[in-house]
């Protein structure tokens, strides 16, 4: 591969990724000693998609970046040749993008990104029986339902008020799947999270996530008057404005919008 030399801004994905490789260098087999559930799980136990990541073109331009800024930064430097080496480095990086979780504060505001051994070997649910929380850096999971044991956990990978179609779109990009589960194949699910209770009874008037177009009440078969229709319209864009407020306001405190990884071999 010929490297491109150039100059790029010290970005949060390669500081990320360099303290990933400092954590585990030499001893990227080593196990979590602190969850007896997985005690044998490693970093390279994760899955990294490599062969995806090679057929997305904006993934494989920002990997050459980063490639030819550690081999201008690390070129001769023994303890760094695979994050030189493209196949090397895309593994790894692979394997840092598909597994990470967001860190969230006690408000939902986001603190960062931490790497967990156990917390990637949950699989997704659209529709999922537990959720993450976070005390500092140390991942905690809570049920919503009985569940008989850890393999049987599921997690939503993304917001689970996404429409099934971008959310379908968000996690093959994302994490390079396809899910066919209920709440993607039943289209009257992403209905309900658009409907509205009849003016006429206590039914429930189901409308499409963008058209805004509605089927009769399931109840009185009265349909949606347009300013039910209105409503709805006001309620979203208010939903957004205020999207929009919050990150203003976090910006003009001068919190930055960029997240610092955090690397953790072991939940304590």
């Amino acid at each position: 591969m010929k490297h491109r030399h150039v100059s790029i801004r010290y970005t949060e994905s390669i500081k990320c990724l360099l303290r990933c490789h400092l954590q585990h260098d030499k001893s990227w087999n080593l196990p979590s000693d602190a969850f007896p559930i997985l005690p044998n799980r490693t970093f390279t136990n994760l899955m990294h998609h490599w062969e995806e990541i090679q057929n997305d073109p904006a993934e494989m331009e920002f990997l050459e970046v980063m490639s030819s800024y550690f081999y201008k930064t690390f070129k001769g430097i023994a303890d760094y040749g695979d994050l030189i080496d493209m196949d090397q480095l895309g593994v790894i990086h692979g394997r840092i993008r598909i597994n990470n979780m967001t860190i969230f504060g006690t408000y939902g505001d986001k603190l960062g990104v931490g790497l967990y051994l156990s917390g990637s070997s949950l699989d997704h649910a659209c529709l999922p029986n537990a959720c993450p929380s976070f005390s500092g850096t140390l991942l905690n999971i809570h049920t919503t339902e009985s569940v008989d044991c850890f393999d049987n956990l599921r997690l939503s990978y993304l917001d689970k008020l996404y429409f099934s179609k971008p959310r379908r779109e968000m996690l093959q990009k994302r994490y390079y799947f396809d899910c066919l589960c209920r709440a993607c194949v039943d289209e009257s699910l992403d209905k309900r999270m658009n409907s509205v209770r009849c003016s006429n009874c206590d039914g429930v008037i189901l409308m499409e996530p963008f058209s805004f177009e509605s089927e009769p009440c399931q109840k009185c078969a009265q349909s949606c008057s347009e300013k039910d229709v209105e409503n709805v319209r006001q309620m979203l864009e208010l939903g957004r404005h205020t999207q929009i407020l919050l990150s203003e306001a976090k910006k003009s405190d001068g919190q930055s919008s960029e997240s610092s990884f955090i690397v953790r071999r072991a939940e304590q």
